[in-house]
């Protein structure tokens, strides 16, 4: 069901930024700073614009992403050992017993 939505969700944000892109066809001149962008029709400068903030986004996150991943492994593994240690512990007999 969340897939479902999720997907609804994004063909819906695809179809207005499309629109956005379509209806915004007037080229623009952007100066920043020194830099002189030559006349780009105003969809496209935000598509570049979005596209860049995405690229830098993946980049920035990514070591935060690979860290948290190479933690959990750590912490499963030592999950696993201490599920085995409890389970050696059980199996051991008790010091009346026998």
């Amino acid at each position: 069901m969340i897939r479902v939505l999720l997907t609804l969700l994004g063909l819906v944000g695809t179809l207005l930024f499309v629109a956005l892109v379509t209806l915004n066809a007037d080229p623009t001149r952007v100066q920043l700073g020194v830099f002189d962008i030559p006349a780009y029709p105003v969809g496209r400068l935000i598509a570049g614009a979005l596209g860049a903030g995405s690229v830098l986004g993946v980049v920035v996150s990514a070591p935060f992403l690979a860290r948290s991943a190479g933690a959990r492994r750590r912490l499963s593994r030592q999950v696993d050992e201490l599920s085995q240690e409890v389970r050696d512990l059980r199996t051991l007999p008790l010091r009346g017993d026998g």
